[in-house]
């Protein structure tokens, strides 16, 4: 099993973005998460380097994508919008959990694969 640190550099080489400021300043970003929220999409981002921000706090962008599927990131600057997408990830995030609860009895998941018993399989099956 990978250590915590090295399942975190490969998250943040995965999922870190650079976006160019109005300015033209580079500006890296870690993507937590994308949102599909009404008829958008969105994406959940962090600066690697906080700033002003505090290590809780996030940065909306909306995805727009030209034809040929290239995307933009529009920072979403609607208060109450970003909320909503941030509701909306939180739900999302709830239903999973829910979706991975595990009725087993006796087994560790983890090591089962969800083929037991009480996650539905049987042990014996391949």
């Amino acid at each position: 099993m990978a250590k915590k640190d090295d399942r975190d550099r490969e998250f943040l080489e995965e999922n870190t973005v650079v976006l160019k400021g109005e300015d033209g300043e580079e500006i890296e970003l870690v993507s937590i998460a994308d949102v599909d929220y009404g008829d958008a999409e969105y994406s959940i981002m962090q600066p690697l380097e906080l700033g002003d921000l505090g290590d809780d706090e996030v940065i909306i962008f909306e995805i727009e994508r030209d034809e040929e599927g290239n995307c933009s990131y529009v920072p979403v600057e609607d208060m109450d919008l970003a909320q909503e997408v941030l509701d909306e990830f939180y739900r999302q995030c709830d239903e999973q959990l829910e979706d991975d609860e595990c009725d087993c009895d006796g087994c560790d998941c983890e090591d089962c694969d969800g083929n037991c018993d009480g996650c539905g399989g049987s042990e014996d099956e391949e």
